[in-house]
This record gives structure tokens, C-alpha cells and sequence, in this order.
């Protein structure tokens, strides 16, 4: 469960932060021992590898460490100036590494594992650049420009690597073909250490000068501040879990002293600090192990391996597992095999093949929203998709999200566990007749009824075919019969746009049988009875008068002359690009809507004309995540409600709303609610004319 916190300054002295549990005594000084508490808690400590024996200070021993692929831990020891690569078992020495390379070159640099690679640099204040399973350099980020110098951790989201600079930056790398770069958070006077990114890829915590700062990625805005903690805090890891734990963060400190390293729990909320490991050498980098949910801490000497138990991951998220289920109605069967695929972020099981009345065997996927698609098979439609799973006290609960039946698609909760409490999601499916296609065009604003307009439509197979449809008046329009289909056909319907007039809205009637849409088509999906394809179009001229609105174009570069309201975490205003999307749709501004949970609102009061009527015209940039949702609202009435909006089929691309007519009373109020929870919605240009 994703929790994001709120924008805290709070500069606490050490005096001001309570520690609750005493750094506790241990048989050997220099072997890091669980505190009570931190047994109490859960928690489980282990050696994965001794790398430099008797060493107790700064800076010979681990410290890069990350994931290469499976059971490939690669190990990079600044005492010997030598990449190791081990096997993913604790109790480990150099001895025993599988491969080992001697390199030229020292420094105090952290790895990163990020989409299943393993990143770090040529060197401390050198490029960025990926190693193979055997710990060589394999690519140079040569475009990333600035140098490595200390902390960096890999987006469990989007695969890429924040990381610190040589520039006294944080910034956010995508490692894609020669690597690009954007800085998140900036300041000469901020000496960056250990970082880490919290399980929902949103936001980036780095240690400066004895403060754990945290910074939203996509915006860059400040969202959290430890305030001074005592002991030297570095390495980190943020925790992902079903209890209390879920967003704490792990710290692992220096110790400021021989054998004084020492780990913490923080509580971002409250900013408790309990310590649940002490005893050892010195404390720096942390990395995790995507595989099992550990966490990796970097000491003088060794390397150990920290767990926080079942249903519980370190710098990650936890698996879980999922079956996936064939059934047949009974009035009329189906038979043979079924084809689906199970998606969560990075992960995609590829081909799964069930024949009906059977299921998968458990499949081990990332805990959260899974993602099930059912490939298609003409003549047979998804009647009905349910999910369920128990729960740890054998309690029986509803684990489906959301679904759609046409396009034979469900999103499914996961919980992080074993097989006992896996997700079970059934798929039935009836033999069908075929459906039937109508295409209907609405005159909007500007447009004269009984215009004539061209469509084409595409199945994939064959040539497109060719239909003139006149414009009606609204709400309807007029339409045509644009053939039968086999049911679980996908069809490309698409307008030929003339000159002076563009696509302001389309409409796919039953509302779930609409796909993917760009800015003069739309994918349907066909199923029993009638699937309406509904285009309107609008003069060119529509939204080129005098805006009402004030600062509609966000150019102020903030929220000026709007009201905010409601859940307004991870709402801003920024420019250039940022999450998935390049820049403005013009200017240099526009918002980023991402509040998570429940929905944030912009609104603004304006001057109208008493039974006037007014056309409202705005840029939506969205890809689809899930959960999200947008609406438009005019003196309260709804006028448009998004559900997981999706501009450009999962791509960024921007599209134009027009909503016409509205009427005027005098002082009127347009209102714009919304909700990201994996991501954020993209707005600019808003007019009212």
C-alpha cells in the first residue's frame, strides 16, 4: 500500500528526536546484532559476505552492491580495488566469489540495480555505466553528462537510476540506449550521500549534512525533512509491507566512531527513531535485493543482509502470487485453450495457456495492481470476470479492481504473501453471434448539420472500408451501419478530418467497448448487439476568442487565480518534462494532477453573461493509470468524467477538450476534479469563451 507524506520542515536537533530503543551491547564489537526492539519488530540480520576483515573505519571496504540478474550479487570492495561477483546466499568471503576483477580506480561509490541491471560508474567521479553478470563495463551512459560521485538506487517503477553528482546534484537518469538525464534537486551547499526512492517511484530521499531530505521526482518539490539526526545517517532503504511498518524508512548509520555503526527505523510521520541493529563497524550504503525483499548494508568489513519478515520488502515491493482461471457459461460453451497475460509495471509473464474449466498454476507476480489481459478468440466474449483471495485470518475477500469485458481485461489486487493467500481470477466466457457497428457524427460548435464526413474502418485484415456519415444535430448526431462483426473484433474507426474543423470529442456507446482514441480515431471492441462509435466536430475557431479564465495557461508558473481544494498532495505546476510527459502543450508551463486516494480540485469563478451560452476548451495529457480519474464540472453539473483517462494509448500525447454550450448565470464556477494514484494527469490551455 503506497502512503505518501506531506511536505514536513521540521529542523530538529538531536536533543528533539526520540530514540526509543538503547543501542544495546553485543559479544563481539564488531558484528552488527539486532536490538530487542528490532527483534520485537521482526526484523532478521545476516552476513551475506566479509569482504575486508579487521577493518573498522572509512572508506577501504563495500560498497557498491546490486542485482546483475539472479543470483548474481556484484560486490565492488574499495580496500582491494576489486569488483566481486557472488551468489545471492549469505555466509560469503572473497574466496569464495564466483568471478573477481581488479580495477583502476578507488572511491566510496554506491551500485544500483534498476529494471533488473546493474549500474554504477567507471569510476568515483567518472561516467555512468551498466556491468554484465561478470561485473564488467558493459555501456557508458555517455549521455548523461554530469559524474558520478556517491548515493544511487534504481526507480523499482520506471527502471530508472537517481542518483547523486559530482555536481552536488540529484538526478533522475533513464538508462535507455546511450542515457538521458534531468535534474530532480539542486544546491552547491548540499553535500549528497546515500539515497534511496520510495516502492511507488514517486519520490527520492537523500542524506545531507546529517538530514534525510526527501524530494518528489517528477516535480522536484521538497515533501520531507528529518531534521538533524545523530550518528551520520547514509545508506537507506523505505519499506513496503500489509502492517505498521509500510513507508518507514531504514537508516544505516556511519557510527561517527570505531565500531559504532548502527542501524535505525525512522518513522517519517512522527520522525521516531528506533534503533534495531547496532554493534558494528562503520555503516554506509544500502542497496536492495529485488529477489526476496532484503536489504543489503554496507559496513567496513562485511556486507550484511537485513530482512523485515513475511509480507515485507526493503527497498522494493514484495511478491505474491495469482492464478489465473478458465470457466464456459453454460447456455452456450466454449471450449479449448485460452491465452492471458499478468502485467504489473515491469513485470509481464509473458503467454499463459489455459484450457477451459482449468486454472494456472500459482504464478509468483509483484503484490499490488496486476494487470490480467485475455487474448482474443473471434465469436467468444468475456461475460464475466470475478477475483478472490483470503486474507491471513482465512477470511474469504473481493480482490477484483476493476474490469472491463469487451476489451477482456481486469485488474486484480495482489497481496505480498505465499500461496495461501493468493489471488484467484476466473474468466468466463460465452459463444456469440456477431455484433453490429454504427458510426454517428454530432455538428458542434461552428459545424452545419448535414455536413457530409468520411470514415474509415480498419480490422486488421483486409482494406479498410469506407463510410460517409452526415452530422446531426446533438446530442445524437445522425449514423450508419457500418457492418458486422464477430464478437471480440477490434476495429480502428477513423474520421477524415477537412480543413477548419477538428475532432472535439468522441464517444464509444456501450462506454466499455471504447480503446485507445488519438485525435481523429478509436479502437472499439465489438460484442453482442450494437457498439456506437460517436464523433462531434468544431470549428477551428471555437476556442480562439478572448479567455475568461485567469492564468488558464498556468504561465504565472503556479496556481494564480485558481482555488485549490480537497486532496491537493503531488498537484504543482512545472515546466519541461517530468513522469512520461515531454513539456507543455504550449508555453512553458502546465499543471501535474497526482493526488493519491481521493480527489484534489482546481476550480475558478467567472464573470458570465446571463443566458449566454459559452464554450470551454482545454489540453488533457494522460496514459491511462490506474487508479485515476478526472472531471469537469460547470456551476456543479457535471459536463465530462474520465475513468483512468488515457489520451494517447498509453504515450504522452495531448488532447483537446471542448465542452459547448454552458450557460452563463452571471458568476459561474468551472471546477476540475481529479485523482492519480500510480502517476499524474497532465493539464494546460483551459479557456472559457
Amino acid at each position: 500500500m503506497k502512503r505518501r507524506t506531506g511536505f514536513t520542515t521540521l529542523f530538529l536537533g538531536i536533543t528533539a528526536l526520540a530514540i526509543v530503543a538503547s543501542m544495546g551491547t553485543t559479544a563481539n564489537a564488531q558484528i552488527l546484532t539486532l536490538t530487542p526492539a528490532g527483534i520485537s519488530l521482526g526484523f532478521t540480520l545476516s552476513t551475506f559476505a566479509t569482504l575486508d576483515p579487521g577493518n573498522t573505519g572509512c572508506c577501504d571496504g563495500p560498497f557498491g552492491v546490486a542485482l546483475a540478474a539472479p543470483d548474481r550479487v556484484l560486490v565492488y570492495n574499495a580496500g582491494n580495488g576489486t569488483r566481486y561477483v557472488f551468489h545471492d546466499v549469505d555466509g560469503q568471503t572473497r574466496g569464495s566469489a564466483i568471478t573477481s576483477t581488479t580495477l583502476n580506480q578507488t572511491g566510496a561509490l554506491a551500485y544500483a540495480t534498476a529494471g533488473g541491471l546493474a549500474y554504477g560508474g567507471t569510476s568515483q567521479f567518472g561516467q555512468f555505466a551498466q556491468y554484465d553478470t561478470s561485473g564488467n563495463v558493459i555501456k557508458i551512459l555517455t549521455g548523461v553528462p554530469q559524474m558520478t560521485l556517491r548515493g544511487m538506487w534504481g526507480n523499482p517503477v520506471d527502471g530508472h537510476i537517481l542518483a547523486t553528482t559530482f555536481q552536488e546534484t540529484i538526478i533522475d537518469i533513464n538508462p535507455s540506449g546511450t542515457g538521458s538525464s534531468r535534474t530532480v534537486t539542486s544546491g552547491s551547499s548540499f553535500a549528497w550521500d546515500g539515497l534511496t526512492v520510495s516502492p511507488d517511484g514517486k519520490t527520492v530521499y537523500g542524506v545531507s549534512s546529517g538530514s534525510i531530505l526527501g524530494y518528489n521526482i517528477a516535480t522536484g518539490n521538497q515533501v520531507f525533512n528529518s531534521g538533524l539526526l545523530a550518528g551520520g545517517p547514509d545508506g537507506m532503504g523505505v519499506i513496503s509491507s500489509n502492517n505498521q511498518l509500510n513507508g518507514d524508512l531504514i537508516v544505516n548509520f556511519n557510527g561517527n566512531g570505531v565500531n559504532t555503526g548502527f542501524v535505525g527505523l525512522l518513522n517519517p510521520n512522527t520522525l521516531q527513531l528506533t534503533v534495531i541493529a547496532s554493534g558494528g563497524t562503520r555503516g554506509d550504503y544500502a542497496s536492495p535485493d529485488p529477489t526476496n525483499g532484503t536489504l543489503f548494508l554496507d559496513y567496513s568489513d562485511k556486507v550484511y543482509r537485513l530482512s523485515c519478515g513475511p509480507n515485507c520488502s526493503l527497498g522494493g515491493v514484495p511478491n505474491g502470487y495469482v492464478e489465473i482461471c478458465k470457466a464456459s457459461c453454460p447456455l452456450h460453451p466454449v471450449t479449448g485453450l485460452f491465452t492471458f497475460t499478468a502485467i504489473n509495471g515491469g513485470f509481464n509473464s509473458g503467454p499463459l495457456t489455459v484450457p477451459v474449466g482449468a486454472c494456472t498454476a500459482p504464478i509468483q507476480v509483484p503484490s499490488g495492481t496486476v494487470t490480467i489481459n485475455e487474448a482474443v478468440r473471434l465469436g467468444y466474449e468475456v461475460t464475466n470476470i470475478g477475483a478472490y483471495g483470503y486474507n491471513v485470518f482465512g477470511q474469504r475477500e473481493n480482490r477484483l479492481l476493476s474490469s472491463n469485458l469487451p476489451f477482456q481485461t481486469a485488474n486484480v489486487r495482489v497481496v505480498a504473501g505465499d500461496v495461501s493467500t493468493e489471488t484467484v481470477a476466473t474468466f468466463t466466457n460465452c459463444a456469440s453471434g456477431p455484433g453490429e457497428l454504427k458510426i454517428c457524427k454530432v455538428a458542434g460548435s461552428g459545424v452545419t448539420v448535414g455536413t457530409y464526413f468520411t470514415f474509415t474502418v480498419t480490422t486488421g485484415i483486409g482494406f479498410p472500408q469506407t463510410y460517409v456519415v452526415p452530422a446531426g444535430p446533438a446530442p445524437g448526431g445522425y449514423c450508419v451501419v457500418a457492418g458486422s462483426y464477430p464478437v471480440g473484433t477490434r476495429l480502428l474507426v477513423r474520421e477524415t478530418v477537412p480543413p477548419g474543423v477538428f475532432v472535439s470529442n468522441i464517444a464509444v456507446a456501450p462506454p466499455d467497448r471504447g480503446g485507445t482514441q488519438t485525435s481523429n480515431s478509436v479502437i472499439v471492441a465489438i460484442n453482442s448487439g450494437t457498439t456506437e462509435a460517436t464523433f462531434t466536430d468544431t470549428s477551428s475557431r471555437a476556442c480562439s476568442g478572448a479567455n475568461l479564465l485567469t492564468n488558464g495557461d498556468f504561465e504565472t508558473g503556479d496556481f494564480f487565480g485558481w482555488t485549490e481544494a480537497g486532496n491537493f498532495t503531488g498537484t504543482a505546476v512545472v515546466s519541461g518534462s517530468f513522469y512520461v510527459y515531454p513539456g507543455a502543450e504550449s508555453g512553458m508551463y502546465y499543471a501535474v494532477l497526482g493526488p493519491v486516494g481521493s480527489d484534489g480540485t482546481l476550480s475558478q469563478r467567472v464573470a458570465t453573461t446571463a443566458g449566454r451560452p459559452y464554450t470551454i476548451c482545454f489540453w488533457l495529457n494522460a496514459v491511462g493509470d490506474h487508479p485515476s480519474d478526472f472531471s469537469a464540472f460547470w456551476d456543479g453539473t457535471a459536463l465530462l468524467s474520465l475513468t483512468d483517462p488515457n489520451t494517447g494509448g498509453g504515450l504522452s500525447h495531448w488532447k483537446q477538450y471542448i465542452l459547448y454550450p454552458v450557460t452563463g448565470t452571471g458568476s459561474d464556477t468551472l471546477t476540475f476534479s481529479f485523482r492519480d494514484d500510480p502517476g499524474y494527469i497532465a493539464l494546460d490551455n483551459v479557456s472559457v469563451q
